[in-house]
């Protein structure tokens, strides 16, 4: 006879996902009626209050422990670094062009930074990250009765047309106003031409950058550390090289930055795309 031990943790962890496998499945139903209600009706087409080992290994707990959870999420939140990397970047290589072209790029890193903490991390992301766990549940679900799943993918269609759509307005927006949210930012007149310049380069890669955020919060909802590095690791490289040589080679300037910046992003959000399509 074998003894298993169930620590605190995992039993937490199991009921939450019991909880979430329930929920869920009364929101594929439509009404519910056909399962267990608040009040502790039960049917005979509710589902089992106890999930079996291949539902747990398909949502990836089979063997977790909780040190390695968190260094899995942490690595796929550490997509917020990835604006400051770039913006680090490019106020290594502005320096070199002078004081006023270093000075109209703190504008834009205020601007860039809070439509990426307030707007995509926080907002977009999150809800991300919760509607495509619901998914992968629902897919485990139906599965399990002879479907063929697919609402993680239907939801990720949704989050990214959503998305894309804000990202293209908030593009416009800047392309629009670029000088007013400037001088509303508050800067001097003599750096207000140049920084409304970086200021529409850079909001093109607005789309981009929300894609990489939600990318990120569905990797993290399937706990995939690798796909979000990856992204980071590639915008920074790119950024790093390409820099220079629209700066100083081609001799763009100050909007040779933007644009190395907005390349970097396009590229990064492109790959991170087409890791959780590719299949």
């Amino acid at each position: 006879t074998t003894t298993t031990t169930t620590t605190p943790m995992t039993t937490r962890r199991t009921t939450g996902l019991i909880r979430l496998r329930r929920n869920a499945a009364i929101a594929a139903d439509g009404d519910g009626a056909s399962y267990a209600d608040a009040s502790g009706g039960s049917h005979e087409d509710a589902p089992s209050e106890s999930m079996t080992e291949d539902e747990m290994k398909q949502l990836g707990f089979e063997s977790a422990t909780s040190t390695t959870t968190i260094l899995q999420l942490l690595i796929c939140a550490a997509t917020a670094i990835a604006e400051p990397v770039l913006g680090s970047i490019d106020t290594y290589w502005v320096a070199w062009l002078g004081t006023t072209a270093l000075a109209a790029l703190g504008p834009n890193t205020c601007i860039f930074s809070s439509i990426i903490a307030v707007v995509a991390m926080h907002g977009i992301g999150t809800a991300t990250t919760r509607s495509v766990a619901i998914a992968l549940e629902r897919d485990v679900i139906d599965k399990k009765r002879g479907g063929k799943g697919g609402f993680a993918g239907s939801t990720m269609v949704n989050v990214m047309s959503v998305t894309t759509a804000f990202g293209l307005a908030c593009t416009a927006f800047l392309l629009l106003f670029s000088a007013q949210v400037v001088n509303f930012i508050g800067c001097s007149p003599e750096i207000v031409g140049i920084a409304a310049e970086y200021m529409r380069w850079r909001a093109i890669g607005v789309p981009a950058v929300i894609i990489i955020d939600v990318i990120a919060g569905a990797c993290q909802s399937a706990r995939d550390a690798k796909t979000p590095a990856a992204g980071i690791l590639l915008a920074g490289v790119l950024n790093l090289i390409i820099d220079p040589v629209l700066i100083f080679t081609v001799g763009m300037g100050f909007n040779g930055a933007a644009l190395a910046t907005v390349i970097a992003q396009y590229a990064s959000a492109i790959m991170l795309t087409w890791f959780p399509f590719k299949g």
